[in-house]
């Protein structure tokens, strides 16, 4: 059900098409919409699933997104945040990476990561490096406003991290069985998370702080981004809108992690919807042919 929800909610227009009911009539018999006429959905499911449908068509309206997939977790959809195809935002983006993209072309340092995407500024470029970079101490901080200056007392190395993926070929294997196999790598393994952080490099985060009234989701960088000079104020300035907007579809789909959530018998409330189905176990009929 929550599938067909979400494949219904790609359609232009939905959440104005969802309160006619020749359409939605129609949408049941789409053959281009197979999931709709899935014989696994009856026509009560399907009549649950279009009333449903009309209370998100209004969320919709008034928030200008929708949860999908919603059973514990969910996902966050929205045709106008962050609104980079079209509108006033996207011509702002536009505006202000010419001027980056028209330096990357003068130093011949155009990245195309295949014929038809570029990798305009690459935040992963010129890591951290444990044991290398120079790294700013008791509370020192860069300043996006002098960013060269404010290395100028930077003198401590970064400290090296001991790499713990001692069993590399194993995991090696284990990753070749499974594409061999076509299944998945089990991540439950003891040594998984010495795997998810390199013990060589960081990437560099950007600093964010929320500024205007209580509740707003307005936002302004207090850090540069790596290999995004400050002198690129515009294109700053539009990257904190485009924060900025998708804070709200973030504060709808994201939870703070609780004690225990780890633990995979724990069939309790962990996601921010309502689960809808809670099962404890299952047990298996086989039935002979």
């Amino acid at each position: 059900m929550t599938a067909v929800m979400n494949r219904l909610t790609d359609r232009p227009n939905w959440h104005v098409d969802v309160f006619d009911d020749e359409v939605v009539a129609r949408w049941r018999q789409d053959s281009s919409a197979s999931i709709a006429m899935n014989p696994l959905l009856s026509n009560r499911a399907w009549d649950w699933c279009v009333q449903e449908l009309r209370d998100k068509a209004t969320e919709f309206r008034q928030q200008g997104h929708i949860r999908v997939l919603d059973t514990g977790s969910c996902v966050c959809k929205s045709d106008h945040v962050p609104a980079l195809r079209t509108g006033e935002l996207a011509s702002e983006f536009r505006r202000a990476v010419r001027p980056v993209l028209r330096s990357l072309m003068h130093s011949g340092l155009l990245d195309w990561r295949s014929r038809r995407r570029l990798s305009i500024v690459d935040a992963a470029l010129f890591p951290l490096v444990y044991g290398r970079s120079l790294v700013l101490t008791d509370g020192g901080r860069v300043d996006i406003e002098d960013v060269l200056g404010a290395y100028e007392g930077a003198t401590t190395l970064a400290p090296t991290h001991v790499d713990k993926r001692t069993d590399s070929a194993d995991v090696q294997r284990q990753i070749e069985k499974a594409q061999w196999l076509s299944v998945g790598v089990n991540a439950n393994y003891k040594t998984a998370p010495h795997y998810r952080w390199s013990a060589n490099y960081q990437a560099l985060p950007s600093e964010v702080e929320f500024v205007g009234h209580t509740g707003s989701t307005q936002v302004r960088l207090t850090s540069y981004i790596n290999n995004l000079h400050p002198v690129h104020q515009n294109l700053y300035r539009a990257i904190e809108k485009l924060i900025g907007r998708a804070i709200p579809l973030w504060n709808d789909c994201l939870v703070l992690g609780q004690r225990g959530w780890r633990d995979i018998m724990n069939q309790g409330q962990l996601g921010p919807v309502p689960l809808r189905i809670i099962t404890y176990g299952v047990e298996w009929e086989n039935e002979l042919p």
